[in-house]
């Protein structure tokens, strides 16, 4: 098998019960750079590490498994590196107590290699200065079960059921909707009239969530409004779904999205020119 299968952080197998936890400061972070494929990466391995552990830092895919996750067809070597390139180059501005904040890039190491039994696969490591982020905190965190994170359909979709998570114990949140915006990772001018923001967002969101994971909500205007009667802040009333029964595993979302793949349903082919499957 590998010749470095003892070494720390590596999962060999995957698992169905996989738990997200993450830090409250670091779903705070704007997210407008990462797609829903970066996204869902990311909370895959956030499930896959031992947050009381900064050993198993390197996370190690098999590469089928990977382009499940990425939701990408046959690969060549150039195709990979745009895709781990495009990971490492994720950073995140943690603010201080000054008011200025400290940038770094969340993965420091991305490697693409062959094992010895001739099987490609993907390994990734934390960048250091991000490890304090993800490992041995003690409080404000939250916690979810990662098939919430396989069937959502977009980037909005999943941040948003972070963003909610985040406060389920407490049961609502009110939050301005510049700042909502600002997490989701839209820009300012985008969707400039609420009603159009209320239909794509987050009437939108409310349906997804509701379908596929284990959080519902409902939201109303909140407090003093703007100039013409202009929405400024969001309360947000969370529930546990009740009603959701059917969580699907990571297992069975690899197999789906392969399944996918097989029946020519991926737009996003590239001929292979090297030996990767």
């Amino acid at each position: 098998m590998w010749k470095n299968r003892e070494r720390a952080g590596i999962m060999l197998k995957i698992k169905d019960n996989y738990v997200v936890t993450k830090r409250n400061v670091l779903n705070e972070i704007r997210a407008n750079t990462m797609s829903l494929q970066e996204l869902r990466f990311f909370s895959i391995y956030l499930s896959k590490i031992n947050p009381s552990d900064k050993k198993t830092r390197v996370v190690r895919f098999p590469i089928e498994d990977f382009k499940a996750i990425m939701e990408i067809g046959r690969v060549n070597i150039d195709h990979m590196k745009a895709i781990t390139n495009s990971l490492l180059s994720k950073v995140v501005n943690v603010p201080n107590d000054s008011g200025g904040y400290t940038g770094f890039q969340l993965f420091k190491q991305c490697i693409v290699d062959m094992d010895d039994d001739d099987g490609w696969y993907v390994e990734i490591d934390a960048h250091d200065k991000a490890l304090p982020l993800m490992f041995e905190f003690k409080d404000r965190y939250f916690s979810y079960k990662l098939w919430n994170a396989l069937r959502l359909k977009s980037a909005n979709q999943l941040r948003m059921y972070e963003i909610l998570k985040q406060y389920e114990r407490v049961g609502e949140r009110v939050i301005p909707l510049v700042e909502l915006k600002n997490l989701l990772g839209i820009e300012p001018e985008e969707y400039p009239r609420y009603g159009d923001f209320k239909r794509w967002v987050l009437d939108a969101c409310q349906v997804a969530l509701t379908e596929n994971t284990d959080l519902t909500f409902t939201y109303e205007p909140y407090g003093k409004k703007g100039r013409g009667g202009k929405v400024i802040q969001l309360r947000f009333i969370i529930k546990k779904n009740e009603g959701f029964i059917d969580p699907v595993s990571l297992v069975e979302f690899m197999k789906q999205s392969k399944t996918e793949k097989s029946i020519g349903k991926n737009k996003n082919y590239v001929a292979p020119v090297a030996k990767l499957p």
